[in-house]
């Protein structure tokens, strides 16, 4: 794995060199910006992991610019969120203090260290340097804690699992009597098989009514009953990084959302006295969560706590945490959609697609990666009245095209499912889990879990299975689980 790092100095013409050899090939590739002009056309169509910058930015075709808070100040957010490191040959300067003094007031932004110039310089006379070596490895480290790069490393050859969990719905009154103690069989059967899980993901629906009570529940349970059994003598907060997690409809607190759809109204707005108010009037009927996150809270505090996660939870977003491991997720947010009016409506959503895209960038290889989709809304193959994502056909392939995706898992419909969708020119699986907690609707349908097993050569998915583990009548897990193969494209 490479860290892509822009450098920005207006003394390029001397110290490239040095940049190119401090900078070990292994762990990074540079963009390197030579004037101001060609970093006007390239900051907003480039996304990096991270920028090098000057700090005082002065000489040539940056005369005018002066310094990086500056240059910073008005060149706005980059196209996906990135940290900064600076360098000056001197801190002590006043024009070093006054870019520094700029810079701590920009919210779009992370300045992750201060280096001196003269670390460079000496780490680029060798690669065998003590400097080399520790300059290499601050940067990278830094950019993997930032980035939320998992602490996971299998080898090439080594199988990856994965735990997937949907629809617990804590504190739902639906909850079966025999689920008291349903998440160390979880822990305990996976032990048993020799199936522990590298990575745990919660396909939504966690809480019940989305009650900041509920998430404390789930997480009390969820950590002591499950995670703590599957990996015990390790610290969970080393394996947080391992944790994937989306929202479902049930996680939306729809108490907040109402409420919130209706504002206050002045009868005049120039007043501010006592019975100045006249009513309450809703607001726009497309009035959505995307509108109000609010209703979102308590899951996004969850998520954060839980999973330890940077990224806006609550938004559909890239997750590289497993790229060096060949594995890249999409975790999308099915219900950003959802209003008070339309409560059923789900999807990926156009924003949020585009977001993405964007993210990525235009030189992306998607091709590197065996890319995994996870929401908590799906879709159903054949006759169906389920809710479905309502623009799969519109924006959904599309975006699995360009995405080169492999692999969807969602929950909701609690009941276990493996298919395919072929969507021309490539064949996705489709993995729907089942309800850990709920009490099945029919007799056809079992609680349960799923562990998917990604079989691996050489840093690349060749395979894998899905495990469908069942609970019986009486609560207790099925010994042999249902197994479906997974249909992997050779790239």
């Amino acid at each position: 794995m490479k860290y892509k790092i822009m450098i920005i100095d207006d003394s390029l013409h001397e110290r490239q060199g040095d940049y190119e050899k401090a900078l070990s090939p292994d762990k990074f590739e540079l963009v390197v910006i030579k004037n101001y002009q060609e970093l006007l056309g390239r900051y907003s169509k480039v996304p990096v992991d991270g920028y090098i910058i000057d700090v005082v930015l002065d000489q040539g075709s940056w005369e005018e610019v002066g310094d990086a808070g500056s240059l910073l100040a008005e060149l706005g957010p980059p196209p996906r969120p990135t940290p900064v490191f600076l360098v000056s040959i001197d801190w002590g300067q006043p024009s070093t203090m006054d870019a520094l003094n700029i810079i701590r007031k920009l919210n779009h932004l992370d300045v992750l260290q201060y280096f001196v110039w003269d670390d460079f310089q000496k780490a680029a006379v060798s690669m065998e340097s003590p400097i080399f070596e520790t300059l290499n490895l601050k940067l990278f480290e830094e950019l993997s804690i930032w980035h939320q790069r998992s602490t996971f490393h299998p080898k090439e050859h080594e199988n990856i699992r994965i735990l997937v969990l949907a629809d617990l719905q804590y504190e739902d009154a639906h909850a079966s009597e025999k689920a008291v103690s349903c998440e160390q069989s979880v822990a305990s059967v996976l032990y048993q098989h020799n199936r522990v899980p590298d990575i745990v993901v919660l396909a939504g629906d966690i809480a019940f009514s989305g009650a900041s009570s509920e998430f404390s529940i789930a997480k009390n349970r969820l950590e002591k009953y499950l995670l703590e059994e599957l990996w015990p003598g390790i610290s969970l907060d080393k394996m947080r990084d391992r944790i994937l997690v989306v929202p479902g409809n049930h996680d939306v607190n729809l108490r907040y959302l109402a409420s919130n759809h209706y504002k206050w109204k002045r009868k005049n707005p120039e007043e501010n006295i006592e019975g100045s108010w006249e009513k309450l009037v809703p607001c726009p009927q497309d009035f959505s969560v995307k509108d109000d996150l609010n209703a979102l809270e308590p899951f996004r505090s969850f998520a954060e706590n839980f999973a330890g996660s940077k990224i806006s939870p609550v938004s559909s977003h890239v997750d590289r945490r497993f790229e060096a491991s060949g594995l890249r997720f999409f975790l999308i947010n099915s219900s950003l959609l959802s209003s008070i009016d339309k409560p059923a409506l789900v999807g990926f959503g156009e924003e949020a697609y585009e977001t993405i895209r964007k993210s990525l960038g235009s030189k992306d290889n998607p091709s590197e990666f065996f890319n995994i989709v996870v929401s908590h809304h799906g879709i159903q193959t054949g006759p169906t009245e389920q809710v479905q994502m309502s623009d799969w056909d519109a924006i959904g392939k599309q975006f699995f095209k360009n995405c080169h995706i492999s692999l969807w898992i969602f929950g909701h419909y609690h009941k276990a499912k493996a298919s395919k969708e072929d969507i021309n020119p490539r064949v996705v699986n489709l993995v729907q889990a089942p309800t850990l907690r709920i009490d099945p609707k029919k007799e056809s349908v079992n609680r349960g879990f799923t562990l998917i097993e990604l079989d691996r050569s050489k840093g690349k998915v060749t395979g894998g299975n899905v495990y469908f583990y069942q609970f019986d009548g009486d609560g207790v897990v099925i010994d042999e689980p249902e197994c479906k193969s997974l249909t992997i494209e050779k790239v």
